[in-house]
């Protein structure tokens, strides 16, 4: 699990990742570069736009009619609980993201943008206990905490204060207490609305405390028993969602579904060595251009991106033989995919319990 920790952390903590990244570029040689690219090749899909409501799950099989339903408990309930939200926004803006475990300590973020997948404002509430000290500058210097005016009478701190060193890297960050042990961090990153009153502004009108889960626009069936969900996403309007597992034998499991986009359809058509259901797609068990990796560790894992799917991009990546063996019983990461269903852009159709 710590392994795992150390891989999520190293994912850059931007709000839309880049999706011109080479589908092979994850099995890269060199065993931590590898990892590191498979996890943000695969990250790659998830930055993409809205686009018409279409399911991926193959339609009712004529063995399913009349079948009766039985309602099983909910094996991973609350994948996302929304803890904190904003009160207050400049102008144009709109919450875009939230997200939960994320790197460097986070237990949720939520950001907003103009527009979605937008970014320019990112609250991160830090587990408790957990100290954030200055920040580090460009040429590897240490900045300096500002004591600011306590927010919602707790102690505040600019961390970078606009104008100050380090603002032309990031325009502001601020931390404030939402508990008596735990931080709240603000990163301002669109320098048009970086300066003190409206960062305090934001910061003073945050509501925390929510226990409502997220809704998503997927739903995934028939996952095996005793996955973690370690990390989980979702972007308003977008429809895109990630989901990242941790499973038995430090194994690994990352699921992202989200709306096709020019970019992506460009990747397919570079990247694509087989067909799925008539969809293109880059399956690293059958032959490709990219790296083929390490020989002793190439066979306890798998990525199968299927692009295009009458619509919609689904990236699947596995890592860990005991993990893979366990999908493999329920038709590998082929009936994963087949088992896994788009509910379309429109947020009242998302579900709150969107892995089982």
């Amino acid at each position: 699990m710590n392994e795992l920790s150390e891989r999520l952390a190293e994912i850059a903590e931007t709000s839309g990742p880049d999706g011109s990244v080479d589908a092979p570029a994850a099995i890269a040689k060199g065993r931590r570069v590898r990892r590191r690219r498979r996890w943000t090749a695969a990250l790659a899909a998830a930055g993409i736009t809205a686009a018409v409501a279409v399911p991926i799950a193959q339609a009712a099989r004529p063995d399913d009619v009349d079948r009766p339903r039985v309602v099983e408990p909910v094996k991973y309930p609350n994948v996302l609980v929304e803890m904190a939200e904003f009160g207050w926004l400049p102008q144009g803006y709109a919450r875009t993201r939230i997200a939960s475990g994320t790197p460097g300590g986070g237990t949720f973020e939520v950001s907003a943008g103009r527009g979605p997948g937008g970014g320019g404002v990112t609250l991160t509430l830090l587990r408790p206990g957990l100290e954030l000290g200055a920040p580090m500058l460009p040429g590897a210097r240490r900045g300096t905490l500002t004591r600011a005016e306590p927010v919602n009478g707790r102690r505040a701190d600019w961390l970078i204060k606009p104008g100050d060193p380090g603002s032309r890297q990031i325009p502001a960050e601020f931390r404030f207490r939402y508990r008596d042990d735990a931080w709240a961090k603000l990163q301002i990153t669109d320098a048009r609305i970086a300066d003190v009153p409206t960062v305090r502004r934001i910061a003073e009108g945050v509501r925390f405390g929510g226990t409502g889960p997220a809704r998503f626009p997927v739903r995934v069936k028939g996952l095996p028993e005793g996955l973690k969900v370690w990390r989980a996403w979702v972007e308003d309007g977008a429809g895109n969602a990630t989901f990242m597992l941790a499973g038995p034998g430090r194994g690994e499991l990352m699921i992202s579904v989200g709306p096709s986009t020019e970019v992506s359809r460009r990747q397919a058509e570079r990247d694509a060595n087989t067909t799925l259901d008539g969809h293109p797609a880059f399956d690293t068990d059958r032959p490709h251009d990219g790296p083929k990796g390490d020989p002793a560790t190439a066979a306890a894992g798998r990525i199968l991106n299927i692009y295009d799917a009458e619509g919609i991009d689904v990236r699947l990546n596995v890592r860990g033989a005991e993990l893979l063996n366990r999908l493999e019983k329920t038709g590998g990461l082929t009936g994963l995919y087949h088992r896994i269903t788009f509910l379309g852009p429109d947020e009242s159709t998302w579900t709150t319990t969107p892995l089982g």
